[in-house]
C-alpha cells in the first residue's frame, strides 16, 4: 500500500509543479513520505518479533493481553496507519 500512497502524493505534488521546480517538488515529496515510511518499517520490524515469539512467558503475556481485548479495543492504535489519506494530506509548503 505504500506504493499507492506514494503515487497519490507524488501525483498531487507534480500536478502543481512546473518544469523548473520539479527538484523542489521531489524534495518536498521525500520530506512528506520519509517519516511515514520509516515508522511503518520500524513497526513492521517490531511486529516481526512480537508476533513470532517462541513459546514461553513473553508469548503468554502477549496472548493474555490480546485475548483480553474486545473487537474494537485498540482500533484507535491503527488510525495513524489506516486513517491516512494520501489524497488529502497537506502538501504545503512547496
Amino acid at each position: 500500500c505504500q506504493g499507492i500512497e506514494d503515487a497519490a502524493v507524488l501525483d498531487r505534488l507534480l500536478s502543481k509543479a512546473s518544469v523548473s521546480n520539479v527538484p523542489i517538488v521531489l524534495d518536498r515529496y521525500e520530506q512528506l513520505r520519509q517519516p511515514r515510511a520509516a515508522e511503518i518499517q520500524r513497526r513492521s520490524r517490531q511486529n516481526a518479533t512480537l508476533y513470532h515469539l517462541p513459546d514461553g512467558a513473553e508469548q503468554q503475556s502477549r496472548d493474555a493481553h490480546y485475548g483480553g481485548l474486545g473487537v474494537n479495543d485498540g482500533a484507535d492504535a491503527f488510525d495513524w496507519l489506516y486513517g491516512y489519506d494520501a489524497l488529502t494530506v497537506p502538501l504545503d509548503p512547496i
